[in-house]
């Protein structure tokens, strides 16, 4: 996986990010193959070199995967069975596929016992690869399955020689980690950089664990996990940030920790891939864009950025999230999925925050009003601009549904009645027949219709409405109030050849704002183009982490209803506002703002 790595305003989109904690000569070094079997039938010769080739030539190759199924689908003898799982386990792991390489191991193990046990299967040379799996599920536990039960298996496989003393200290340090186990971790941690060579990933990774792990230990706890490794630069590390004078030879590392800090780090959680990978480029344009902004405001170098995919499924998205957090991320903008939200917060468990480019979910906060509360703000518009009846457009989905509450709410705390709704498929590419029943209370004057739908569907709208020579209200001529929530706002969207949405009021997602004018000149510079309503949601999120996540977002996103005029939103002659507060059951609910 390549992603990029944001040092203040430096980007490098083509630097390969380390997404897990080092392995091999960087840390953990217990390796993906293990010994062959001592015997083949010859029935299966062919099939087995394969798995052996592709596991020799690249352990995490996908050819591992594709010749190890092969060699399965002809049950083999158990042996090669063993070894083709184990191979397959190795895969997994180097991907990252925690759940996947336990599982695997863990049925693997299970089949060797219900045949006898492997005294009984296999013979004694063989019984290399059943360590290995051992070894490979328990370093797989360490980083992603249960942390206790992965300290007990490390033990174990350290007390009877079959893990090298570095993969044992790595993976501990890991999994205490994960348990929540702060002293204990920290001082694996730092066992773990006094083996590693200066300059490695291996070094900077524990480096960084080191810096967020002495947050909140005092000196006595300190000095009491330091006499645990005497004499070592381990223990120097520990004493000399409880205020001990290091030993004049200790390596610069040592010296360090008597003032090295945690390193604010932001972690992206957005698609590459999946679903919302169209969204992609636009992204990771924002980001480049307003890391930019943001160092050159706070005059701030020292914050990093890395990027990783959240993919399209809460699986991925959990795991991504893991990864960021591994890498010492303490603020994580993202993910956009819904159902991916709660997957990394799952995840993160509280060790980062997460800042959502657009709506929250649940306990975790998001930068964008929601649907409900851009429904209220149309509403209060519809009745600001006199509205005696408003037509609600709206597609049978969840989407229309909560647009329609936010709007029955907004009209029933102004008092004001007769709301008529209209449904249509989602699929709807023509509106003649939709529209034909109501073209009367269209052109009586006193009617305001709302379409809650993308923009460009409610484009298909406006359009049909202009061949039946209904003008849309403008200031310079009057005609029929249309508003929108219309997702997908953009420069390109709103420009030419779409002078037609000219007068629609619209209450975005997001939208451009006074204060941020630098970040649109930096992001056109980057991207060609000014930004659309994603662009301004990564903005959003990402000041919020850089200043700090949790003030930032103390106050609710508000809903705001903007007008179309010359290719772009801007501010209407009459502003209704819509503040999103929590109700007494717990649920959004919004304050309607009358007018200024």
């Amino acid at each position: 996986m390549t992603g990029f790595v944001v040092a203040g305003a430096l980007i490098s989109s083509a630097l390969a990010c380390q997404t897990k904690p080092p392995q091999t000569e960087h840390g953990i070094e217990g390796g993906v193959t293990a010994p062959a079997p001592a015997r083949v039938d010859p029935a299966f010769e062919r099939d087995w070199q394969r798995v052996r080739a592709a596991s020799s030539s690249d352990p995490g190759g996908a050819d591992v995967v594709r010749a190890a199924d092969k060699l399965l689908s002809r049950d083999p003898p158990m042996n090669l069975r063993l070894a083709a799982v184990q191979a397959k386990v190795g895969y997994a792991y180097l991907h990252g596929d925690d759940a996947g390489a336990i599982r695997m191991s863990e049925e693997m193990l299970a089949t060797l016992e219900a045949a006898g046990g492997a005294r009984r299967v296999l013979e004694p040379e063989e019984f290399g690869m059943v360590v290995q799996l051992q070894r490979l599920r328990a370093l797989a536990r360490a980083r992603g399955g249960d942390p206790q039960l992965a300290l007990s298996e490390l033990t174990a496989l350290l007390e009877n020689g079959q893990i090298p003393e570095i993969d044992w200290i790595a993976a501990s340090a890991m999994a205490h980690e994960r348990a929540g186990q702060q002293g204990e971790a920290l001082l694996a941690h730092a066992r773990w950089r006094a083996k590693v060579r200066d300059g490695t990933a291996a070094a900077v990774y524990c480096q960084q664990r080191i810096a967020r792990l002495f947050r909140g230990l005092d000196a006595r706890t300190l000095e009491s996990l330091a006499r645990r490794v005497p004499g070592t630069d381990a223990g120097a590390c520990l004493l000399s940030r409880a205020g001990h004078t290091f030993p004049p030879n200790a390596p610069e590392w040592v010296r360090k920790c008597a003032t090295h800090t945690e390193e604010a780090t932001i972690g992206v959680l957005l698609p590459r891939s999946g679903r919302f990978a169209g969204l992609a480029d636009e992204q990771l344009a924002a980001v480049q864009a307003a890391v930019r902004v943001l160092a050159r405001r706070s005059g701030d170098a020292s914050w990093s950025v890395m990027w990783e995919d959240s993919g399209s499924d809460p699986a991925q998205t959990k795991l991504a999230a893991r990864r960021l957090v591994e890498r010492g991320a303490s603020m994580i903008v993202g993910p956009i999925a819904p159902d991916g939200i709660g997957a990394a917060a799952e995840s993160v468990q509280g060790a980062a925050e997460l800042v959502i480019p657009g709506e929250g979910r649940g306990e975790v906060r998001g930068v964008a009003p929601n649907l409900e509360a851009r429904g209220e703000a149309l509403a209060a518009m519809a009745r600001a601009r006199g509205g005696q009846e408003v037509v609600l457009l709206r597609p049978p989905t969840v989407y229309g549904q909560r647009v329609t509450n936010g709007v029955q709410a907004g009209l029933e705390a102004s008092g004001a009645k007769g709301l008529k709704i209209i449904d249509y498929p989602p699929s709807t590419t023509s509106f003649k027949k939709i529209l034909d029943p109501i073209m009367g209370a269209l052109r009586s004057g006193s009617t305001v219709l709302i379409i809650a739908d993308r923009l460009a569907r409610m484009e298909l709208v406006v359009r049909q409405l202009g061949r039946e020579r209904v003008e849309v209200d403008r200031p310079e001529s009057p005609g029929l109030v249309v508003m929108t929530t219309g997702e997908g706002v953009s420069a390109r969207a709103l420009g030419r050849g779409h002078e037609i949405l000219t007068g629609v009021y619209v209450a975005p997602v997001a939208w451009p704002s006074s204060e941020a004018m630098d970040f649109e000149a930096e992001f056109i510079a980057v991207a060609g183009e000014p930004p659309g309503d994603q662009a301004w949601l990564v903005w959003r999120a990402l000041h919020s982490a850089w200043s700090g996540g949790g003030a930032a977002q103390s106050a609710q996103p508000r809903a705001s209803v903007l007008r179309v005029k010359d290719g772009r939103l801007v501010p209407v002659e009459t502003t209704a506002t819509v503040e999103v507060e929590a109700s007494a059951s717990g649920q959004a609910g919004a304050i309607v703002r009358p007018p200024e």
